[in-house]
């Protein structure tokens, strides 16, 4: 071992000693090397200079000096590296040199005393220690001004910063006639290209700098902006777009630093050629080329819009269209327009053409399933055979191919009598127009008076008693279009439609917001106004999905879908978006727009969710975990006061023998006995169980008191149990649940079967053996029930997915991604308060409006009950 230890210091010497040759010998060429780079940092060197020039140079001197340092050179050998470390280590005998040697005439005696000299050598030599490795050029630099080029060069790199100084020296080192920088720097190469696309395309500048010949043609939008900035140089550049010699004029002071020192030129590129032609830029200097750029035009396409024409009719009367669309740079807006067909043969009913311009941002690219929600059952038109248009439109103001759609304009299907009622007066306005109007007056005072009207909505009374004056007063086609508009409004209202107008005063609020953003020439007034009247509208819009959502739950209608918690109309999240909705409008139209238009698809998706329908399957899913989780409770109380008896009867057993032991003693325990079962009276109380009777002295007096218990018919906790809660009756309703199943999952088998046990111990009264089985019920019902929630889940997320449905809104501060459809699909995670919950209220809510409207009550007590009111 010590042998080995002793070859690997020598050979490790021998590489340390190599290295240090090969440094000593490279030394003059590493400090050329930073007396150039220092030289080539300085801008004046760095600008005036050609690179590739330099670049030359400094190859040449690095070369030659490693050509001459290597000249004639020995490598070392491994016996003038051993002579290294021996002198190193003060062995000035040369004992590795000893080691080597082999004796002249050799016989046994003198090679076993040579053999024990080598062996205390090696362990001598095992002491010895590697040594460090010499400076490489101190004996050449006596004054240390090697030292003082790395410290320069060092300053200097530091001043430019990392990549400043590495851009530099790649660009000496390895020189390229051009290249591309991501974002603007100092002018230092002969020419700087900057290309500015049109800002509707949504792409970076580009900026090219250097000088020689691209390798490639560049691709430039067309109606880009080209500024071309020239250095100034000893002779006058020369610069010629597409072969054609362009003056060029001194740069202002306010362009660049030094502006004096450059050139500049600006130009708009214009349209795309038809036939791809190239274009070109070249800089010269007496007719020699010393920077050339090839370009061609990238024509702006046509938007390109696909719908499919087997649209879907929501349950509130919404259309829902499928898109498609596609454009090189992206889409700005959607048109869409409605009319009667061309071919129509009756008198128009009253009305106009319906039109409206959405915001409809969507990046570069191809786009698919975009649903495209158009609500006209209010329009005048509905019922009758109709046409819609849709043009998509992109930044530059280019329309796409018109699709249109002929359909039956679908009508809302209203519920309520009244609403009916309402809704066949404004029909018959429609068609019958002032042809009738004393009809439409009676109609109207009719309703005013209604039972359904009376005392049951007061905003509903007071529309219809201003629409019957309103057509007393005055017989005009104005009044038809405002009896047309408010009955609407008031057959919604009577008809719980409270959501789907809100629906559609916000989409007039975000389409006449749009159409303010996209003048002009609109004030600043005419934005804040736009803007106030959408915050009013979304406040409302929220206000009355909250109502929707919660009447839907407590309808338990399982057709829709499990809602999220809708946003409060003062969330933090919304009202931030809504300040910088604000502050855009009326700074900046083009960052509002695309603000609004991320707000239209987040309501999209809410209103998607909302009128989602279920399917059959997913409906049976909910069904059957409801009445898992009956199924479940009912075991876990079950078990819960099998436990309390098993427990009060142990503690039974307990007094019996304190009682046994007490009397053998002559002590009295009954109060201690008492005072340990107070908790569990109030366990049986919790759990609506009879108190089981916890003195067992067979009616005799009480020690303390002297006084003998009342009788009591309570039935003991055991007979509860069998009568109340048994277990019989919770396996007949998992039997029954299972008799719809086509296949009885594995889980739901063993739980029946270890109901079975449980209700045959719990009749023989085998509590302890009945608790065991009972737990074992609980886990594989337990187990069973997790698998069907992820099954529900992924089931869930799949409809979501196919019906394009999604769970988050940035904008109004929604949950993202699963986790957000994972917390909607758990109600006691929504917003809205539970059925139960909501009941109460109302119960409150109507008794305090009772007494706050009883002009029999005190003046002081009715105000007060108003404030309660208020705060409720």
């Amino acid at each position: 071992m010590a042998r080995i230890y002793l070859n690997i210091i020598r050979f490790l010497n021998f590489g340390i000693f190599s290295l240090s040759h090969l440094f000593a010998r490279l030394s003059n060429a590493f400090f050329a090397a930073c007396l150039l780079l220092t030289v080539a940092l300085f801008p004046v060197i760095y600008s005036h200079i050609p690179p590739l020039l330099y670049s030359v140079l400094a190859y040449v001197t690095i070369l030659s000096i490693i050509y001459r340092s290597f000249r004639g050179t020995k490598w070392p050998k491994l016996r003038e590296t051993d002579r290294q470390i021996e002198l190193a280590n003060d062995y000035h005998d040369q004992p590795l040199a000893l080691l080597q040697d082999n004796l002249v005439n050799p016989d046994a005696a003198r090679n076993a005393l040579f053999e024990s000299f080598k062996d205390k050598l090696v362990r001598r030599l095992t002491k010895m220690r590697l040594s460090f490795p010499f400076f490489m050029s101190a004996h050449k630099d006596p004054y240390g001004l090697r030292a003082v080029i790395i410290i320069c060069f060092i300053i200097t790199a530091s001043f430019y910063g990392v990549n400043e100084t590495t851009a530099r020296l790649k660009h000496i080192f390895i020189p390229s006639f051009a290249y591309v920088a991501d974002q603007d720097g100092q002018v230092t190469s002969l020419a700087r290209v900057e290309i500015q696309p049109p800002r509707y395309t949504g792409r970076n500048i580009r900026l090219i700098q250097g000088r020689g010949i691209l390798p490639e043609k560049l691709q430039i939008a067309e109606e880009s902006t080209i500024k071309i900035t020239i250095k100034k140089g000893w002779f006058a550049p020369k610069l010629y777009i597409d072969g054609q010699e362009t003056p060029l004029s001194i740069a202002q002071d306010d362009d660049l630093d030094n502006a004096k020192s450059f050139y500049t030129y600006s130009y708009n590129v214009g349209q795309a050629d038809k036939d791809d032609t190239a274009h070109s830029l070249a800089i010269k200097t007496f007719f020699i080329p010393r920077f050339n750029l090839e370009y061609v035009l990238i024509d702006d396409l046509r938007p390109r819009l696909t719908i499919a024409p087997d649209f879907t009719v929501q349950n509130n009367g919404t259309l829902k269209f499928m898109a498609s669309f596609d454009d090189d740079y992206g889409t700005s807006a959607l048109d869409i327009f409605m009319d009667l067909p061309v071919d129509f043969q009756d008198e128009p009913p009253l009305g106009q053409p319906y039109s409206e311009e959405r915001s409809f941002l969507y990046e570069a690219g191809s786009h698919k399933d975009i649903p495209v929600f158009v609500n006209l059952t209010r329009h005048t038109y509905a019922g009758y055979d109709a046409q819609i248009t849709f043009n998509l439109r992109d930044a530059a103001g280019q329309l796409s191919d018109t699709v249109s759609i002929p359909l039956n304009l679908p009508e809302r299907n209203f519920t309520e009598d009244i609403a009916k009622r309402i809704y066949a007066l404004r029909k018959f306005i429609i068609h019958e127009k002032l042809a009738y109007p004393t009809h439409i007056y009676s109609s109207l005072s009719t309703f005013a008076t209604d039972p359904a009207v009376m005392g049951q909505d007061i905003l509903a009374k007071l529309a219809l008693t201003v629409a019957r004056e309103r057509i007393l007063r005055e017989q005009s086609t104005a009044t038809l279009y405002f009896l047309v508009d408010i009955l609407w409004r008031t057959a919604l209202r009577l008809d719980k439609g409270e959501f789907m107008q809100s629906q559609q005063d916000l989409q007039d609020a975000i389409n006449a917001l749009n159409k303010v953003l996209n003048d002009p020439n609109a004030s600043q007034d005419e934005r804040l106004k736009a803007m106030q009247n959408l915050q009013n509208a979304l406040a409302n819009y929220f206000y009355e999905a909250q109502k929707e959502a919660l009447r839907r739950m407590q309808d338990e209608d399982m057709t829709f879908m499990p809602q999220m918690s809708v946003p409060s109309p003062n969330n933090s999240a919304l009202m931030d978006f809504l300040n910088q909705l604000e502050d855009s409008a009326l700074n900046d139209p083009d960052k509002a727009k695309e603000m609004l238009n991320a707000l239209e698809k987040a309501l999209n998706n809410l209103n998607n969710n909302m009128q989602a329908e279920l399917p059959q399957d997913v409906q049976q899913m909910m069904q059957v975990m409801q009445d898992m989780d009956k199924i479940i409770q009912q075991q876990s109380d079950l078990l819960d006061k099998s436990r309390l008896q098993q427990d009060y009867e142990s503690h039974m057993r307990m007094i019996e023998q304190r009682q046994s032991r007490g009397n053998d003693a002559g002590e009295g325990t009954a109060e201690d006995d008492e005072e340990s079962f107070s908790n569990l009276e109030q366990l049986f109380q919790s759990l609506d169980m009879p108190n089981p009777e916890i003195h067992d002295n067979k009616g005799q007096p009480n020690p303390h008191n002297g006084e003998t218990p009342p009788p009591t018919n309570m039935k003991p906790a055991m007979d509860v149990i069998m009568e109340s809660g048994t277990q019989r009756n919770i396996q007949d309703q998992l039997q029954k649940m299972t008799d719809n199943m086509p296949m009885v999952p594995d889980e739901l088998k063993e739980a029946d079967k270890h109901m079975g046990n449980s209700a045959t111990y719990l009749q023989h009264e085998r509590l302890e053996k009945s608790i065991v089985e009972q737990e074992k019920i609980l886990d594989s019902l337990n187990q069973k029930r997790d698998q069907m929630q992820q099954a529900f889940e992924e089931r869930l997320k799949q409809f979501a997915k196919d019906n394009n449905i999604r769970f988050s809104f940035d904008p109004l501060g929604r949950a993202n991604g699963d986790n957000g459809l994972g917390r909607s699909l758990r109600s006691e995670e929504y917003d809205l308060p539970e059925k139960g919950r909501a009941r109460y209220i109302d119960e409150i809510l109507n008794e305090l409006r009772s007494k706050a409207g009883d002009l029999e009550r005190p003046k002081l007590e009715r105000e007060y009950y108003k404030r309660l009111l208020n705060q409720w």
